[in-house]
């Protein structure tokens, strides 16, 4: 899309695929739309590529894109969002209007050696269903994220 801006970038975003396995995404949010990247293998080895033409060092900046652990969030705040799309054929699109219902919130849960971790829950519903998405990254905070889908999504947006 002409002009289409990335406003936030949420990492390590896992979505339940199976009993025992989960999905990575990574949440790139633009003022138009919720594109929830897949990391495959292919972007893994693209983004090391890249890394490594770059100098090694790992350049994120830009609204939370820098950190929660995320080393591709600076790799996708530097992709025009249509070339995002195209990366993977598992990458989703989740646009106003024809998302019903989004869910954000921060929960505790029982993490590694009986030590509680913080997560921080999406859910985006639309025709297809709700995609859950959770990730134990800090950044971004509640509110912050709150602010980023409200700032989409509108008044559809609410805490669990």
């Amino acid at each position: 899309m002409d002009g289409e801006r990335i406003i936030g970038v949420i990492g390590g975003a896992l979505r339940k695929s199976g009993t025992f396995r989960s999905t990575a995404f990574t949440l790139v949010v633009t003022d138009r739309r919720v594109i929830a990247a897949e990391v495959t293998d292919a972007v893994k080895r693209a983004h090391a590529a890249e890394q490594k033409a770059a100098g090694g060092g790992s350049h994120l900046g830009g609204l939370f894109g820098r950190g929660g652990g995320e080393p591709l969030a600076g790799h996708y705040l530097r992709m025009d969002p249509e070339a995002i799309i195209a990366e993977s054929p598992g990458n989703l699109l989740f646009v106003p209007g024809l998302v019903s219902d989004v869910v954000v919130m921060r929960g505790t849960r029982l993490g590694d050696e009986n030590t509680t971790e913080s997560y921080l829950f999406i859910r985006l519903t639309d025709a297809r269903g709700a995609a859950d998405y959770s990730t134990s990254a800090e950044i971004p905070s509640h509110a912050d994220a709150l602010s980023l889908f409200r700032g989409l999504f509108g008044p559809i947006v609410r805490t669990g």
